[in-house]
């Protein structure tokens, strides 16, 4: 199981306008497991799709990490 969770490198664009669509590009997220290894996490827009969770997880991490 995932232990943390913590944003490697921030997106190629970080200000965006009320209606601006949140682009991926440039980042990674690192996941550090319990037995103490690691998976650098690169995700596309066609990963996240339109999945509210996975959308909601990376701007709480954007806007509160």
């Amino acid at each position: 199981d995932a232990d943390a969770l913590t944003v490697a490198s921030l997106p190629n664009k970080t200000t965006y306008n009320v209606g601006d669509r949140f682009e991926v590009n440039g980042l990674q997220i690192r996941l550090k497991y319990q037995d103490g290894g690691e998976d650098l996490i690169t995700p596309g827009a066609s990963e996240l799709g339109s999945n509210p969770l996975a959308i909601f997880i990376l701007v709480f991490i954007f806007f509160f990490s």
